[in-house]
């Protein structure tokens, strides 16, 4: 689809993280921008809609926004600082009333609207974090996480960057150069996105194959995991894996 959000911070338009990237248990559901450790960036609504939510807790989202676009889609900011005034006021006689500091608290359709560009509320560090950013997804209808990349075009044309390959045996009689067990060869590269192994491998069996590889941002200082893998025998597409969308239950 065509980028109708506009970007959800004047932070930076940095990115440390991407969508798809692996973490303990779980992928990274969202991407994460930059903000220079900096806290109290302001933070846009996307696009026009309401706010639907809002979770405080000391781990995960730390102080967390979801926010009803009018497209159907629901967008996430979180790790924040604070909210609008007038939330962090409902935010204060919640927390007094039920005598604790984590939050869970919907809202009705009508009580805080905002429409595209406005401010609804400010990046921090709070809640599971190594330091001061926005986290910042995008759900579907459904609630799954969907990659923010479609709506946002970002200048990259850097190759990823190829490690190694290791070669895996998927059953008990398979031999890689006659062992029975994983190995892992180093790939040379030949140009900016061509890479060749050394020596022939003797595989006999059922076997997997994996690859170390990170990927390259112009002008980012950052490692990244890559977005799409894609297998060729013989000119053949045999397997692909893309991070497009995230169902939690293929979380493990």
């Amino acid at each position: 689809c065509g980028a109708t959000y506009i970007w959800p911070s004047n932070a930076s338009k940095t990115l440390t993280a991407f969508f798809g990237e692996e973490r303990p248990n779980r992928y990274h559901a969202g991407i994460d921008v930059r903000t220079y450790g900096r806290i109290g960036d302001k933070l846009f609504a996307t696009s026009s809609g309401y706010i639907k939510k809002i979770t405080i807790s000391t781990k995960g989202y730390g102080k967390a926004l979801y926010f009803q676009l009018d497209d159907g889609n629901t967008a996430l900011y979180a790790h924040l600082n604070s909210f609008t005034e007038e939330i962090n006021t409902i935010v204060k006689s919640l927390q007094k009333n039920r005598n604790q500091y984590s939050i869970y608290h919907t809202f009705n359709k009508d009580e805080f609207r905002f429409e595209k560009g406005e401010v609804i509320g400010y990046s921090g560090d709070t809640g599971t974090l190594s330091g001061p950013h926005l986290h910042y997804e995008l759900r579907d209808s459904l609630g799954k996480p969907f990659n923010p990349l479609y709506e946002y075009k970002i200048k990259d044309n850097k190759s990823p960057i190829a490690h190694n390959l290791a070669v895996i045996p998927l059953d008990f009689p398979t031999t890689i150069n006659g062992l029975n067990k994983p190995q892992t060869f180093s790939l040379s590269r030949l140009s900016a996105n061509i890479y060749q192994l050394n020596d022939t491998i003797a595989v006999h069996g059922k076997f997997g194959l994996a690859i170390n590889v990170l990927d390259k941002i112009n002008s980012q200082p950052f490692n990244y995991g890559v977005y799409k893998i894609e297998l060729y025998i013989d000119n053949n597409k045999k397997y692909e894996v893309a991070y497009d969308i995230y169902d939690y239950n293929d979380a493990k």
